[in-house]
C-alpha cells in the first residue's frame, strides 16, 4: 500500500530453471525484501542488491571519459551556471544543440572521446538511480556510497577531464556568439525529427559558423595592427 512506509531492498538472485521453463540457464528472480533477517537469508542464497551492483558498476564506469563526457553532455553541465530548457541564449543554444547527438556535442565541445555503447549502459544505471522511487533512501552496508553521490563524482570527475571545455554562463555569450543565428530555430524546435541527414546539415552550418566567425576575429585583429602602425 502506498502509505506503508517501508523501506523495501530490491535483490536479484538466480536459480536453476524448472522443468517447467523452456529455457535450460539460470533464470533472474527479483525479490523485495522489507526485514533484515529476509535479506541475511537471500544472500546466503547467492541473492545480491540490486543497488549495490548498480553503484559498483558506475563507479568503475564513472572513470571512463567517454562516460565523463557523455553525463556532462546530458546534465548541460560544459556551461556553468546555464538552465538550458528554452535555449534563450548562445549559451542555452549550445548546451541544447549537444543534447541532440554525440556528433553535434563534439562540434561545439570538440574532444577525441568517442560515445558508444559504455555510455549508453552508463546513462541507463544513472537514469534508474534518479527515478527509482526513494532511491534516495536505497539502504546499502556501511561504507557503501550514496548512490546519488556516485552520479556527482562523475560529474566533478568530467570537470577534471574536460575542465578546458567548461566554460562560465557570463563568458558563454562570447565563447559561443557564432551560434546566435540559431537561437530560436527550427533545429531546435523539431528535435524528433533531426534524421541522419539533416543532422549532417546542422553540424555543417555550424562548423560554417564557427570558421566564419574565426575570420571575423582574424580581420578584426589585423584591422587593429594596422590601425595601431597607422597611429
Amino acid at each position: 500500500h502506498a502509505n506503508l512506509q517501508l523501506v523495501l531492498e530490491t535483490f536479484s538472485h538466480t536459480q536453476q530453471a524448472s522443468k517447467y521453463s523452456q529455457s535450460n540457464g539460470a533464470e533472474t528472480a527479483l525479490t523485495i525484501i522489507t526485514t533484515k533477517l529476509q535479506e541475511e537469508k537471500l544472500r546466503k542464497a547467492g541473492a545480491v542488491n540490486v543497488a549495490e551492483e548498480i553503484v559498483r558498476r558506475l563507479q568503475k564506469l564513472g572513470k571512463i571519459r567517454e562516460v565523463q563526457y557523455g553525463l556532462a553532455v546530458q546534465d548541460r553541465a560544459f556551461v556553468i551556471g546555464a538552465f538550458a530548457r528554452w535555449a534563450s541564449s548562445v549559451g542555452d543554444v549550445a548546451l541544447e544543440l549537444a543534447n541532440l547527438h554525440s556528433d553535434i556535442a563534439k562540434t561545439i565541445f570538440p574532444d577525441r572521446v568517442t560515445i558508444g555503447e559504455i555510455w549508453k549502459e552508463a546513462r541507463q544505471l544513472i537514469h534508474i538511480l534518479r527515478v527509482f522511487p526513494g532511491g534516495q533512501e536505497l539502504q546499502l552496508p556501511n561504507g557503501f556510497v550514496d548512490p546519488l553521490e556516485v552520479v556527482v563524482q562523475i560529474g566533478t570527475a568530467a570537470q577534471k577531464t574536460f575542465g578546458h571545455l567548461f566554460v562560465r554562463q557570463i563568458e558563454a555569450d562570447k565563447k559561443f556568439a557564432y551560434l546566435s543565428l540559431l537561437v530560436g530555430s527550427s533545429w531546435l524546435e523539431n528535435k524528433s525529427l533531426l534524421d541522419e541527414e539533416k543532422r549532417a546539415k546542422l553540424i555543417g552550418v555550424i562548423r560554417y559558423l564557427q570558421r566564419s566567425n574565426s575570420k571575423s576575429k582574424l580581420t578584426y585583429a589585423a584591422s587593429a595592427a594596422v590601425m595601431k602602425e597607422a597611429a
